[in-house]
């Protein structure tokens, strides 16, 4: 029980670690503050002689100030649809438009300038605006979070590989273990990068991107269901030994040892565990696992399958080598199913 405790850790935490380290999370809030505002307005149309007297502007002056360039390639745009407009230009950072007025000479009593045919005139207005507010120490706090949550996620999940005492034939390998928990925590990432950003908008209020309630139920049913029921299947899979003599098998597990004798078996065959699913709307169970199922005078013995085909032809041979004569040919028949792929 200790190994799935440290694996549920595991999944729990390193995950979380290594999004609050390297994932730029949303730590701030959008509030209301006073501040200037640009609007730009097109004013008219010339011909190109300048008879208003406007500073000339080129597009190498512009090049400086890319947001204020695209504002006023915007206005030329739509001249022909929506004529002398004022547009409010929240994009233009005030003070790129007051250095750009700065050098273009533009007056700030009659903000004037003709760019190409176009007279356009910019406005400074005071107004409550929407802008991001960091909270304060939450970005540090995430990267401290992080560090000790990837520590003792660490921790846990090389405790979780401690190797069952007895001998026999281990069903999940160290390797393939370790597979799987990468696969897992790494997909698993994404899951609760989704769940961090919940718990800092409802905790600190922070404006998050992934507020949806997809991403919200996805993050939430991962971190809450799907880890701890993913950590019980791999710490299962990896605990169970298989111990086959000539008087027995046994198969240790997470929860104990369960045996069977070989005078009391009555049947060995394999079942097979689905996940349901849809397919173009039609359900459509998907296998999950095939497990080799030895029942018998006393109980019933399940061999969950195995991350190697090695592994399943070593407890293959096994039950064929200590096996009574009457048994052999439904070995050989599950032998048969239990290595297909189908």
């Amino acid at each position: 029980m200790k190994s799935l405790f440290r694996r549920w850790m595991a999944y729990l935490l390193l995950p979380a670690g290594l999004v609050l380290l390297f994932v730029p999370l949303c730590t701030h809030r959008m509030e209301y503050v006073e501040g200037d505002v640009l609007y730009l307005e097109n004013v008219s149309e010339v011909d190109g002689d300048n008879s208003y007297g406007y500073p000339l502007i080129q597009s190498e002056d512009l090049e400086p100030y890319p947001a204020l360039s695209d504002a006023v390639s915007t206005l030329q745009r739509i001249w022909a649809y929506i004529p002398s407009r004022l547009n409010q230009q929240t994009a233009v950072p005030i003070e790129d438009w007051r250095a750009f007025s700065k050098a273009a000479g533009i007056s700030e009593e009659d903000p004037g300038f003709q760019y190409d045919r176009y007279i356009f005139k910019g406005h400074v207005k005071r107004e409550d605006l929407l802008v991001p507010i960091e909270v304060k120490n939450l970005k540090t706090g995430c990267k401290v979070t992080g560090l000790f949550f990837l520590i003792l996620g660490l921790a846990a999940l090389c405790g979780s590989y401690a190797l069952p005492s007895g001998g026999g034939i281990r069903v999940g390998k160290r390797s393939a273990v370790l597979i799987w928990d990468v696969c897992i925590m790494g997909v698993g990432a994404v899951f609760t990068w989704w769940f961090i950003e919940f718990v800092l908008s409802k905790g600190f209020q922070t404006a998050t991107e992934w507020d949806e309630d997809f991403t919200v139920g996805m993050g939430v049913f991962w971190v809450v269901l799907v880890y701890p029921v993913l950590a019980l299947i791999t710490t299962a899979m990896s605990a169970q030994t298989v111990l086959i003599t000539r008087e027995s098998i046994a198969v240790k597990g997470l929860f104990g040892t369960s045996t069977l004798k070989w005078s009391g078996v009555e049947s060995i065959s394999v079942s097979q565990a689905f996940s349901p699913r849809k397919a173009g709307g039609v359900p459509a169970p998907h296998r999950v696992m095939k497990v080799l199922v030895i029942e018998g005078e006393g109980g019933t013995l399940r061999i969950m399958e195995p991350p190697y085909a090695s592994t399943k032809k070593a407890i293959l041979a096994a039950l064929l080598e200590n096996a009574p004569d009457a048994h052999k040919p439904r070995i050989a028949v599950a032998s048969k199913e239990w290595l297909s792929y189908l």
